[in-house]
């Protein structure tokens, strides 16, 4: 079989001026690839490892996972458990996965940049309330992460009297988190170069729709923070202005043949 699946968040939550997830699926379905898509909960294993996988055409069947040539594991973060679990089911398919379901598993997100600490700000990973109080004291200002979260979500600044944050992200000092020192420059750069908003956040309105071709075609009614940089870098540079009609958003053609490697 040549057939791909690809793993990923619901459809319904994705945004195709963005999205590479979507790119590829449409990609390869113009190559003439047969692409399945589904989420982490429709992983099972039941004496193989299987999945509930979705057609272009919105119809459902159950497939083994080794029947699939390559399986794309795209779903985001959170890594929690049930995505913890997810790689492991992947981990029993047979084929060739990627990202690497270990990896995954292997590498945190934040947690990997730590063997390059000279590089970054003063930080302290750890659940101990006590020990996060001290570091904010000895810092006066820090920011505080979880480290099961991705693209500046769970992110606050935060102040040595705010315990009920601290309480809060570490769960009553049961989880571990990320604390650095703030670094104001950080975000009087991000400002000025139009990546955030000063005071504003942007909320996305997505709907979704499969066509007969079975093509996803999404439209979001709000314009995100990454739109709203882009933006302001044309104006910038005295380009014109986009037409309202959005320009279908596409990769570059790459080499789809792939061969599992002998064990």
């Amino acid at each position: 079989m040549s057939d791909w699946l690809v793993v990923l968040d619901p459809i319904t939550g994705l945004i195709s001026r963005t999205d590479t997830s979507l790119a590829i699926i449409n990609q390869a379905r113009a190559h003439g690839i047969t692409v399945h898509t589904a989420t982490i909960e429709q992983l099972f294993f039941e004496t193989h490892a299987a999945v509930i996988a979705t057609d272009d055409s919105g119809k459902q069947q159950i497939r083994p996972l080794a029947d699939y040539a390559l399986i794309l594991m795209r779903k985001e973060p959170p890594y929690d458990l049930a995505f913890h679990y997810a790689t492991h089911l992947l981990s029993l398919s047979g084929t060739l996965v990627i990202n690497s379901p270990s990896s995954l598993r292997d590498f945190n997100e934040k947690l990997i940049a730590l063997p390059f600490i000279e590089y970054m700000p003063p930080t302290l990973v750890s659940s101990d309330p006590e020990l996060i109080g001290e570091f904010l004291t000895r810092y006066g200002t820090g920011v505080i992460k979880s480290l099961d979260s991705f693209q500046g979500k769970s992110v606050q600044k935060i102040a040595p009297s705010d315990h009920a944050m601290v309480t809060a992200y570490t769960r009553e000092g049961k989880q571990p988190v990320m604390v650095q020192k703030f670094i104001e420059d950080v975000i009087e750069d991000m400002v000025s170069a139009g990546e955030i908003e000063a005071g504003e956040s942007f909320e996305d309105d997505v709907d979704v729709d499969v066509d007969v071709d079975g093509e996803i075609e999404v439209e979001d009614d709000e314009m995100t923070s990454v739109d709203v940089a882009e933006a302001k870098e044309d104006i910038d540079e005295g380009k014109e202005e986009p037409p309202e009609e959005e320009e279908e958003f596409k990769i570059p053609d790459i080499p789809i043949d792939v061969e599992k490697e002998e064990d």
